[in-house]
């Protein structure tokens, strides 16, 4: 498997690489944490690349928790201090494996087409001033289908 990325940090319990994505609707960093103890187990943090302005953090915080209840993978978060928003995904890894396997391609599809999909939406409750109810009822269809 050939995947341009950056190694971050590598120790006994943990290696973090970088890697970066250009997608239709974004260009996004993607951290992947593997650790080794006490589970094996791949994080995958997808950064959004604007901060969520501070008056409209709460707004946002409350649109993510409505849209988390509908996924069946992964889940938004939000730094409620600075407004930094990511898409994460974690999931068990076999002991033997180094990490950059099927698993990963298939999470790191799954959770680059979700922020991909769910940008506009975001973008347009934290900087258009849309309602977040009537953004989410429009996501919501989509959201199922690309799910399945």
């Amino acid at each position: 498997m050939n995947l341009n990325y950056q190694l971050i940090e590598e120790n006994a319990d943990r290696k973090i690489c970088q890697m970066q994505f250009s997608m239709t609707s974004v260009k996004t960093d993607c951290f992947i944490e593997f650790r080794k103890s006490p589970e094996s187990i791949t994080m995958l943090d997808i950064t959004f690349p604007v901060n969520i302005p501070k008056n409209k953090i709460d707004c946002i915080n409350q649109f993510i928790s409505v849209m988390n209840a509908t996924l069946t993978t992964g889940k938004w978060n939000i730094n409620k201090t600075e407004g930094c928003l990511s898409f994460s995904i974690t999931y068990p890894r076999q002991k033997d494996s180094d990490g950059f396997d099927e698993d990963l391609l298939s999470n790191l599809q799954k959770g680059l087409t979700l922020v991909d999909f769910c940008t506009p939406g975001l973008l347009s409750v934290a900087f258009g001033n849309q309602e977040p109810e009537e953004v989410m009822r429009e996501m919501k269809r989509g959201l199922r289908s690309l799910e399945n």
